[in-house]
């Protein structure tokens, strides 16, 4: 039998209406699946563990954690026994990035970084979504892109960051 329990964040300030309509979507899915044993959406983990050990959440076989925030899905398979040990041996074994804590202070390049943003705005969907009729669209849509980009300023803004890196990993030193 595979065990799978799924846990969803919400992003940040989401109003009530948003936060149930999630809800009521969670539990639309849940409810409606003949193999679902339990749906507890809506539940706090901090407060209402998943079914397992007292106080402990049970991960069966398969953990799915997806955090709206970040948008990002992560997912666990197997997840057995020793789950609470591998994840402790990777967190042993985490080194941290040199470049943690650094931030690229942006102030002299507002109008680029506006231009930038709304550049990529306009270009990325179509390219994402292959909208383009061809290959060879496509390539000259890339390269109207990168012109776009350029003409907005962004080998001036990737110098400014490389330096500042360049400072804060010497500052680091």
């Amino acid at each position: 039998m595979i065990r799978h329990i799924s846990i969803f964040f919400l992003k940040e300030n989401v109003s009530e209406n948003e936060k149930a309509q999630a809800l009521e979507a969670l539990r639309h899915v849940g409810d409606g699946m003949d193999d679902v044993l339990d749906c507890q959406a809506g539940a706090d983990c901090m407060e209402r563990p998943p079914k397992g050990l007292p106080g402990l959440p049970e991960f069966g076989n398969l953990v799915q954690v997806i955090d709206f925030k970040t948008r990002v899905m992560y997912v666990k398979s197997p997840a057995g026994e020793d789950y609470i040990d591998q994840m402790q041996a990777m967190e042993d074994e985490a080194t941290v990035s040199p470049l943690a804590g650094y931030m690229f202070d942006d102030t002299n390049f507002q109008t680029e970084s506006s231009v930038i943003y709304s550049t990529i705005q306009e270009y990325l969907p179509r390219l994402q979504n292959g909208m383009c009729d061809s290959e060879e669209a496509t390539l000259d849509l890339i390269d109207e892109f990168v012109g776009r980009l350029e003409a907005a300023g962004i080998n001036g803004v990737i110098e400014a960051n490389q330096q500042q890196l360049n400072d804060y990993l010497a500052a680091q030193s």
